[in-house]
C-alpha cells in the first residue's frame, strides 16, 4: 500500500533531478513517429473531434483494422444514429485489440482505421482523446496494463531535452519548467494530471481545459506520464514515452 502521498512522493523525486533550464513551449515540432507504440491488451482509441467553430454531424463507427499484411482483423460497425458534435466536443471508440472472433491480436504492427500501431512494443501509452482546443475540454487517455490500481502522474513540459534524473538510473523525458509545474499543480487547465488508474491500468480522467484565447493556438508541448511503485527503484514503475500535441 502506498503510505506516501503521490504528490508528496513526485516532490521528493524532482528534489533529486538536476533542474533543466526554463523552457518555453515549441511552435510546430517534429512529427510523432510512425507506428505509435502501443501496449498489448490496451484499447486503442479512435477519435472524431470537432475542432470547427460550428456543429459537426457524424455517424459514430467502430475502427477498420488490418494487420501488417493488410489483411482484414477486424470490421467495425456503425451505429444507426446521428450525432451532432459542438465546437470543441469529441466522439471515441475504441478497438480491444481483439478480432472479428473475440480473440486478443498478437504483438504487431496494425493500421487502425489508418493509423499505425505498434502493438505490444511498449508497456505504458498515452493519448490526447482530440488535440487540445482552444475553449474546450480534452481528456487524455493513459493506460498501463502492467500496473492497475497504481498511482500516476502526468505532466506536460515545453521541451524534451534532458528529462529529468531520478537518482536511480531512470529518467523522467519532460524537461522541468514552468508548465510541468503548473501541470502538477492543483489547476483549471490541467485536471486529474495526479490520480489513480483503474483495475485494468487505464484511466482518461485527466483532461485539459485550454483558455480561449487565440494566441494560444499553434502552440506545442509534450504530455508523458509515469505511474508510481514504492516496492520498485526510485518509487516510479512504468515511465511512458512523451507525446507532442498542439493546441487547435
Amino acid at each position: 500500500m502506498l503510505r506516501t502521498s503521490p504528490i508528496a512522493l513526485l516532490l521528493s523525486l524532482l528534489a533529486l533531478a538536476t533542474v533543466a533550464p526554463t523552457a518555453h513551449a515549441q511552435i510546430g515540432g517534429p512529427t510523432p513517429p510512425t507506428p505509435i507504440p502501443w501496449p498489448l491488451g490496451c484499447p486503442i482509441p479512435s477519435v472524431v473531434a470537432n475542432d470547427s467553430a460550428g456543429i459537426l454531424e457524424y455517424t459514430p463507427c467502430h475502427p477498420i483494422v488490418a494487420d501488417a499484411n493488410g489483411q482484414l482483423v477486424f470490421i467495425g460497425f456503425c451505429m444507426q444514429v446521428l450525432i451532432f458534435l459542438p465546437p470543441g466536443g469529441v466522439g471515441v471508440l475504441s478497438w480491444n485489440q481483439t478480432d472479428n472472433s473475440g480473440q486478443q491480436v498478437p504483438p504487431g504492427v496494425y493500421s487502425v482505421n489508418g493509423l499505425l500501431y505498434d502493438v505490444g512494443a511498449t508497456d505504458c501509452a498515452l493519448m490526447p482523446l482530440g488535440a487540445p482546443f482552444a475553449g474546450a475540454r480534452r481528456a487524455v487517455h493513459l493506460c498501463a496494463p502492467a500496473h492497475p490500481d497504481a498511482f500516476y502522474v502526468l505532466a506536460a513540459s515545453g521541451s524534451i531535452s534532458t528529462g529529468i534524473p531520478l537518482g536511480c538510473g531512470r529518467t523522467f523525458p519532460l524537461d522541468l519548467d514552468t508548465l510541468l509545474l503548473q501541470s502538477i499543480a492543483p489547476s483549471a487547465v490541467f485536471t486529474d494530471f495526479i490520480g489513480q488508474l483503474d483495475a485494468f491500468g487505464t484511466t482518461s480522467a485527466p483532461a485539459m481545459d485550454v483558455p480561449a484565447q487565440p494566441s494560444l493556438v499553434g502552440v506545442s508541448f509534450h504530455l508523458a506520464f509515469m505511474t508510481l511503485d514504492p516496492t520498485a527503484p526510485c518509487g516510479v514503475g512504468a515511465i511512458c514515452d512523451p507525446v507532442l500535441t498542439t493546441i487547435r
